[in-house]
């Protein structure tokens, strides 16, 4: 049996931000895009790391993500790619053995993130003006 070669932080940020651009363009002729998401996934899978991408996937649209797992390299993992993020990263052991992961974004903490402003609007530029709206919106409330 093939062991999987370590997966980075980097690469799971980077296959989040190709998830989040992907969806902004609406382009989904881009077959190049869609590919290397599935073979991303897939490989995250294959090591136990899927359920770290999607928490990302949020982070890096400017929204919280909430995790409840039972694997603690999971927590860990999670709390790596947070801080590295500049994410608010909390966690709480529940009663039946899993934890909850609480990721914030760096815009909903006292600074604003360096990170989050790079998402802000899609890189297309293709984001509607009422969703970007409602993001600053919710981001003067929360401060």
């Amino acid at each position: 049996m093939l062991r999987e070669k370590k997966v980075s932080n980097q690469e799971i940020v980077d296959l989040a931000a190709l998830m989040v651009r992907f969806e902004c363009i609406k382009d989904f002729e881009r077959f190049a895009d869609a590919n290397a998401i599935e073979a991303g996934k897939r490989r995250l899978d294959a090591v136990g790391l899927l359920g770290t991408l999607f928490p990302i996937k949020n982070l890096l649209k400017g929204k919280p993500a909430y995790v409840l797992t039972e694997n603690p390299a999971t927590v860990a993992r999670l709390r790596s790619l947070g801080t590295r993020l500049g994410a608010l990263v909390d966690h709480f052991a529940a009663n039946d053995g899993r934890t909850m992961v609480v990721l914030l974004p760096p815009s909903w903490g006292p600074k604003k993130g360096e990170l989050i402003d790079q998402f802000e609007d899609c890189p297309t530029g293709q984001t509607s003006s009422t969703e970007a709206s409602s993001n600053k919106s919710r981001r003067r409330n929360v401060r």
